[in-house]
């Protein structure tokens, strides 16, 4: 009997543990999973194995009694209560389990709930720069309305030669794939859609297609995104702490810009210590390194 409660009990702690570990990472934004599933641990291996041990225990002592039995001392009493209490609140939290888990509808409406009730700042294209680090590399500039902050996106050639096609004198885009999708959807306008970047993860922004009516958010490649926004007309956001950390003071210049280290891919960071080092500028170089490293420490 003790052998096979062990069994029932390391099949339910990994089914338990893994299931919710799921949950968690399904029901979270990228930049709070971390934080998420260290809260996950700390109620179920921190505070409910600390309740878990001392309830239980404080039950068993109101309903049992040590007695000596020749040289064996054994824990006699009321056992059957004991075991009643344990299965009756099993059964109540297993009801309460099921009554308050939200469904992936609920859920998708806490995330937009919180979304909406978020400080964000609307973005606007202003066009493509240069990057130093290779030719096959680019920046998508973006704005905010009063054109005092910008961020940067990074881009691949091909997301170059799209954005170049539509923002020339006379764009010829009409049957190219984007515009196609778009008018054979006509909901895929700025009363329906929108696009918004809640995060940064080793240097890659996360954004959002996030439609209004049916609250579904559908991640997507940044680059992507903007040029969805620019096809479709969609209004483009930034969570506003993000955008403060990450913007920087719109320059003279059209061609270059500051970037931030953590929007640069682990690729990009190689190639620009491997540049600073070339430059004896070894400062710049310490300060690549250390991002570096800090990235390979993260799981």
């Amino acid at each position: 009997m003790f052998v096979l409660s062990m069994i029932v009990y390391g099949v339910a702690f990994d089914f338990f543990n893994i299931s919710g570990s799921l949950f968690v990472d399904n029901s979270t934004e990228p930049a709070l999973r971390s934080s998420a599933q260290g809260l996950f641990m700390l109620m179920t291996n921190g505070v409910g194995a600390t309740v878990g041990t001392l309830a239980p225990q404080a039950i068993v002592n109101a309903y049992t009694h040590p007695q000596t039995v020749g040289s064996d001392t054994l824990t006699v009493g009321d056992w059957q209560s004991c075991w009643f209490i344990f299965a009756g609140y099993a059964f109540v939290v297993g009801v309460l389990f099921c009554y308050y888990l939200p469904s992936k509808e609920k859920v998708n409406c806490l995330l937009i709930n919180g979304i909406e009730s978020m400080s964000k700042v609307q973005l606007i294209y202003e066009g493509i720069s240069q990057i130093v680090g290779g030719p096959e590399l680019g920046l998508l500039v973006l704005s905010d309305l009063t054109h005092t902050r910008q961020i940067a996106i990074v881009c691949d050639k091909r997301m170059e030669v799209e954005l170049s096609l539509r923002t020339g004198e006379k764009p010829v885009t009409e049957r190219l794939l984007p515009e196609v999708l778009c008018s054979v959807n006509p909901l895929m306008t700025s009363e329906h859609y929108e696009i918004l970047f809640n995060s940064i993860i080793d240097g890659q922004y996360k954004a959002l297609l996030v439609n209004k009516d049916d609250l579904t958010l559908t991640p997507i490649r940044a680059s992507d995104a903007v040029l969805l926004a620019h096809v479709a007309k969609l209004n483009i956001f930034m969570e506003e702490h993000l955008f403060k950390r990450q913007s920087v003071d719109s320059s003279t210049s059209q061609n270059k810009m500051a970037l931030p280290l953590n929007a640069l891919s682990f690729e990009m960071l190689h190639h620009a210590l491997e540049k600073a080092i070339e430059d004896e500028n070894y400062e710049l170089a310490s300060m690549l390194r250390d991002e570096m490293k800090n990235r390979a420490k993260e799981p």
